[in-house]
C-alpha cells in the first residue's frame, strides 16, 4: 500500500518475526529500534508490533513505514479477572479493542505481509525443525530469511553449520520464487544487523514494483 504522508509517498512495509521460545525475536526487534542488549530474558506472551526506522538504500527518496511483527505461537491464558478488567477497556475503548491476548492462533500474523525473518538457536537443533515448519507454512510469494542467531557462541556449542542449513533450505524451497537465505547474526554485538537491512530490500523491492 502506498499513502501520500506529508512531503513525499510512504510505502507501509510489513516484517514478520518467528521463531521458537528464546531464539531472539525481540531481541531483534529492539535491535532493529535501536536499542540496546539487555541479557536477562523474559517471555513475550503475545504479538507485539513496532515501527522501524529504514529507508532503502537503492531508493534513498522514498519513506518506508517499517513495521515489525514479533509473533507469539500461542499466549499463555489470561486469568479471568484479568479478562474481566481488560473487557472493561475494551468497552471504554470501543470496537478497535480486544480482551484476550493475540498470537497466531487467533489471527492470520502473515496477511499484508512483505517479508519474514525466523530465527534459530544454532546449539538447539529443534528450533532448526521450527524454522524449516514455519517456512513451509509461509506464503510462496514472502521473500524469507533464516537468521542463525548467537554467532557469539563457541563452535564446539554450534550445532548446526551454516552449510547445513543453506543445504536443508535449497532441497526443501528451492522451487519457490524466493529461497529463503541465510544470515548469521549476534544480537549481543549486533553482528549480522547489516545483512538483515540489505535482506530487507529484496521484499521492499517486490512491495514497490506491486504498487
Amino acid at each position: 500500500m502506498r499513502t501520500k504522508y506529508g512531503q513525499g509517498a510512504t510505502y507501509n512495509f510489513k516484517l514478520v518475526l518467528r521463531g521458537d521460545v528464546a531464539t531472539g525475536k525481540s531481541t531483534l526487534l529492539r535491535r532493529l529500534r535501536g536499542g540496546t542488549f539487555v541479557a536477562a530474558y523474559e517471555t513475550t506472551k503475545e504479538i507485539k508490533t513496532a515501527h522501524v526506522s529504514w529507508r532503502a538504500k537503492s531508493c534513498p527518496e522514498d519513506v518506508v513505514a517499517l513495521e515489525v511483527w514479533d509473533v507469539v505461537d500461542k499466549a499463555p491464558k489470561r486469568d479471568v479477572s484479568d479478562n474481566l478488567t481488560l473487557a472493561k477497556k475494551a468497552s471504554a475503548a470501543g470496537s478497535g479493542a480486544h480482551t484476550f491476548p493475540l498470537d497466531a492462533t487467533v489471527m492470520d500474523v502473515y496477511r499484508g505481509a512483505h517479508a519474514c525473518c525466523v530465527l534459530v538457536d544454532p546449539s538447539k537443533r529443534w528450533t532448526f525443525e521450527y524454522a524449516m515448519r514455519e517456512l513451509e507454512k509461509l506464503p510462496k510469494h514472502i521473500p524469507s530469511a533464516l537468521i542463525m542467531n548467537f554467532r557469539d557462541y563457541p563452535d564446539e556449542k554450534r550445532g548446526l553449520s551454516v552449510g547445513e542449513v543453506e543445504a536443508a533450505l535449497e532441497d526443501a524451497f528451492g522451487d519457490r520464487p524466493f529461497t529463503p537465505v541465510v544470515i548469521e547474526t549476534s544480537l549481543l554485538n549486533c553482528y549480522g544487523l547489516s545483512a538483515v537491512s540489505t535482506f530487507l530490500h529484496v521484499p521492499f523491492l517486490c512491495l514497490k514494483r506491486m504498487t
